[in-house]
């Protein structure tokens, strides 16, 4: 990676504040905080490299088939006229085995198309807990540094569902970016006030399942060697050249703002991260795959009911 001419420029000056400083480094303890630094910097610069470079190029192939329409219409049209001609059949049939074996085929036609409309009702409500969620959608959404997570999942099982899940953003007045997370989710990231993260909590528990996870600790240690570095640097700040130790005061009030901004990532704020799921997808292919399993179970009882009628058929001869 290549740096502009102003910020290699800056990158050197530092360097040479920094060796000057080294040379000037009496304690033992400190002497590797200040090597690990100038280290780091000539890394920068490209002054120093372990091992060779090595050029590699990621590519990504994305192979797509058409989708199949869906064949709901054609199958609820079968199935319908499937159990129109049984009704007729147990109608006009005098035989009692036949009409045993049009009955089945009535309960058969109902069961299914009570199937496929079960599943467009779902396919309907999905929709539009979909629009409501795609509706949270914010333009000036903006993500801030933070040690805490917040996770919260929740499972679009309802129409209803959605519109908790909305109303309690709005509630805490959180704007949120949404993006689509796979086949079958969406994903919700926003920013939440740490002193509600509680009432949040508590707010959410019929919502979906709430997580939180801190790394805190890691903020802690680089807060702890910013305030180290700045140690050093204040022990020896006044021995320095007039530029060096322009330098080191720039570095010092860098410092002291990194901390601070750390702080409030650790103590102000929490990233929060709604994973939304859907417990099921209508799509072609669900649809196909819910009529080969009725289909196989048509043919299963049906020729198991006209077996059952042939065979009682037969006695009564």
């Amino acid at each position: 990676m290549s740096l502009s001419e102003e910020k290699t420029e800056n990158i050197s000056r530092e360097l040479m504040a920094w060796r000057e400083l080294e040379g000037l480094v009496s304690n033992q303890s400190e002497r590797p905080s200040v090597y690990n630094i100038t280290t780091n910097l000539e890394r920068s610069l490209e002054l120093r490299r372990e091992g060779k470079l090595c050029n590699f190029t990621l590519a990504a192939v994305e192979v797509s088939y058409p989708k199949p329409s869906s064949n709901v219409p054609l199958m609820i049209l079968l199935w319908a006229d499937s159990g129109s001609l049984a009704i007729v059949g147990v109608l006009r049939s005098d035989s009692r085995d036949k009409k045993l074996t049009f009955e089945a085929l009535v309960v058969l036609a109902v069961i299914f198309i009570g199937a496929y409309a079960h599943d467009q009702w779902i396919s309907w409500n999905s929709e539009r807990g979909i629009s409501e969620i795609l509706a949270l959608n914010g333009s000036n959404v903006t993500l801030e540094d933070s040690s805490n997570f917040v996770v919260l999942h929740v499972t679009l099982d309802s129409t209803e569902k959605a519109e908790m899940l909305a109303n309690l953003l709005r509630e805490f007045n959180v704007s949120v970016s949404v993006r689509k997370d796979g086949p079958r989710g969406f994903r919700l990231d926003g920013m939440l006030p740490l002193n509600e993260l509680e009432v949040f909590k508590n707010a959410s528990k019929d919502i979906g399942t709430f997580y939180l996870h801190s790394e805190s600790h890691i903020y802690q240690e680089f807060i702890a060697e910013y305030e180290r570095e700045n140690e050093i640097i204040r022990a020896y700040l006044d021995d320095l050249s007039p530029e060096s130790r322009g330098v080191m005061t720039e570095i010092l009030r860098e410092n002291r703002e990194a901390i601070e901004s750390l702080r409030r990532a650790m103590e102000d704020r929490a990233q929060l991260t709604v994973f939304v799921s859907l417990p099921y997808i209508t799509t072609p292919e669900a649809y196909h795959d819910l009529s080969v399993k009725l289909t196989f179970l048509g043919l299963f009882f049906g020729l198991g009911c006209l077996l059952v009628g042939v065979v009682w058929e037969g006695r009564n001869r």
